[in-house]
C-alpha cells in the first residue's frame, strides 16, 4: 500500500495563503561542491520578510529543509493570534 507524502513546501504555501493572502518566494542562493554531488541551498522568503533557508543534495530536498523551518516558526507565531 503506498503511504501518502507531505510536501511541507506546499503545506507552507498553503498557510502563508491563508493568513498573508501572497506567496512566499523561493530561490537557490548557494550551490557548492562537485558538480556530481552537489550541495544546494535554498531561500525561502514569506510576505512578511523573514526569510528560512535550507540545505540538501538538489533543490527539493533543500527547499523542503527550509520550509519546515518556516512552518515550525509560523506555527509557534500564529499559536499566539488563534
Amino acid at each position: 500500500m503506498p503511504t501518502k507524502t507531505t510536501h511541507t513546501v506546499v503545506i507552507l504555501s498553503e498557510k502563508v495563503q491563508k493568513y498573508f493572502q501572497s506567496n512566499i518566494i523561493t530561490n537557490v542562493i548557494d550551490k557548492t561542491g562537485p558538480a556530481h554531488c552537489p550541495t544546494i541551498t535554498v531561500k525561502i522568503l514569506l510576505p512578511n520578510d523573514e526569510t528560512f533557508t535550507g540545505t540538501g543534495k538538489n533543490k527539493k530536498i533543500a527547499a523542503q529543509n527550509a520550509a519546515k523551518k518556516a512552518l515550525i516558526h509560523l506555527n509557534e507565531s500564529l499559536s499566539f493570534i488563534s
